[in-house]
């Protein structure tokens, strides 16, 4: 049984309260559609070369509990947060052609780009000498949902199961498939407990 309580303790702990020795942090997840110079979505070997070349470039790999497939790439950050977030984190959304990009917190809004920058670099790089693009759009331009763009992570594999056919036609897919074609991008920002209730 949940035990509220507990749990309450837990979340509750990691709300800070306001010091003049700490300074709020800043983190960032980047989604991109990835396509070819066609515009239409790459295939799943570019994905999997993507990995390659990142652990060339002192990236640690992980493979899916589920599946086994290697799913995101991590290395030490300069960043150093205080939940101990101190990597960043490229791997792919629930469709393979969406790469996903999540740096480790920065106290200042520059250092926050700059190591954007930085991280982002060798991916145009990788995928331009792949005749590919990363769109900074929130959707493939040109191919559809369906059920082939689907990333081959466990938890995605689950939810199709239980998904229901009211935007997708079954012949393509579920409506999960929707969010194959989708990129979002998130911010994160240091709460203070004092903070918490006007925030939300």
């Amino acid at each position: 049984m949940l035990n509220l309580p507990k749990v309450y303790k837990v979340f509750a702990k990691n709300f800070l309260r306001k010091t003049k020795k700490y300074r709020r942090q800043l983190g960032l997840e980047c989604e991109f559609p990835i396509v070819t110079d066609s515009g239409e979505a790459i295939g799943y070997e570019v994905i999997r070369n993507l990995f390659k070349f990142l652990k060339k470039q002192g990236y640690t790999l992980f493979k899916d509990g589920g599946t086994s497939e290697i799913i995101s790439a991590s290395k030490d950050s300069y960043s150093r947060g205080r939940f101990g977030y101190a990597s960043d984190v490229i791997g792919t959304d629930v469709g393979y052609c969406t790469v996903e990009i999540s740096l480790a917190p920065e106290p200042d809004l520059h250092k926050l780009a700059n190591h954007f920058n930085d991280s982002i670099a060798p991916l145009i790089a990788y995928f331009k000498n792949n005749k590919c693009r990363m769109l900074g759009y929130g959707v493939q331009p040109l191919t559809k949902p369906n059920k082939s763009l689907l990333a081959n992570k466990g938890r995605y594999i689950f939810f199709e199961q239980d998904s229901l056919n009211r935007f997708i036609d079954s012949r393509d897919g579920v409506d999960l498939h929707v969010f194959a074609t989708s990129a979002a991008n998130q911010a994160h920002i240091d709460i203070y407990k004092d903070e918490a209730i006007r925030a939300v």
